[in-house]
């Protein structure tokens, strides 16, 4: 499959410019509501102590019921979260929803057809938040197999997915009726790595292949896709891959002084 370089680049420029309109109207609207509805704790679409943890949680329940209402599931793929509880930062906590929904859609989606949907016990996936000194880390780490390094660069492509029939939407249906499909319309990961640009991070995906190499470094059987905003700072955040465990990581840098 051939890349359009000048379509994707075209695409990212079109959808960070909706993200940035939708981000500005979301701000005035939310700032003239505050005028009869005010939160100390939100400045407009902006919470100056938005909880990683509750979001993070939020994301992980919206994600495996997804999961199991796809793939008929009584109980899909566990996850293991390790967050500070009081760990509070300023940012757009739809974006850090939307980031984190899509990132465990993926993982739980690989781990599941990785395994088979028959499997009564599926390793568990671990969300790791670490805090820096300029960003907050949140490691997403399964064991779903991983992907060819070729389809890397395919992976950012808009409507490229790995799925064999794209979902239908019944053009009858209404807002109660909706939900959120599993995968399927390939605009999950590169709309999120948009989010994480937003703000000055990215997300980026890395292939390892060495028995034992740590899983942030480079080297062991790990799809690690890194979200970013800000810096990367993912000391404190390796896992070490043993011999014929496939893994993927995905970890979100958030810029937690960047705002």
């Amino acid at each position: 499959m051939q890349i359009d370089h000048s379509i994707q680049a075209f695409l990212d420029r079109f959808y960070m410019s909706r993200i940035g309109i939708r981000m500005l109207i979301g701000q005035h609207i939310a700032l003239t509501d505050q005028r009869t509805h005010s939160d100390p704790n939100y400045v407009g679409i902006i919470c100056t102590k938005t909880n990683v943890r509750d979001l993070a949680q939020e994301a992980i329940e919206n994600a495996r019921f997804v999961c199991e209402d796809h793939y008929g599931l009584f109980d899909a793929p566990k996850v293991r979260l390790v967050c500070d509880p009081n760990l509070n930062f300023m940012y757009v906590p739809g974006h850090l929803s939307h980031m984190l929904f899509e990132t465990l859609k993926n993982s739980l989606r690989a781990v599941v057809e990785t395994h088979g949907s028959e499997k009564e016990e599926f390793p568990v996936t671990d969300v790791i938040v670490s805090e820096g000194r300029e960003d907050i880390t949140i490691k997403v780490s399964d064991e779903g197999g991983g992907i060819p390094r070729s389809s890397i660069p395919l992976v950012w492509t808009y409507m490229y997915t790995t799925v064999d029939q794209t979902p239908s939407i019944d053009p009858d249906f209404n807002k109660s009726d909706f939900k959120a499909p599993m995968a399927g319309f390939g605009y999950g990961l590169p709309i999120s790595r948009l989010y994480a640009r937003y703000f000055g991070g990215d997300l980026k995906m890395i292939i390892m292949k060495d028995e034992w190499d740590t899983a942030v470094k480079g080297g062991a059987a790990v799809a690690a896709a890194q979200t970013t905003t800000g810096s990367p700072s993912s000391s404190g955040l390796t896992r070490r891959v043993g011999k014929n465990e496939l893994d993927r990581a995905s970890s979100l840098n958030l810029a937690a002084r960047a705002m």
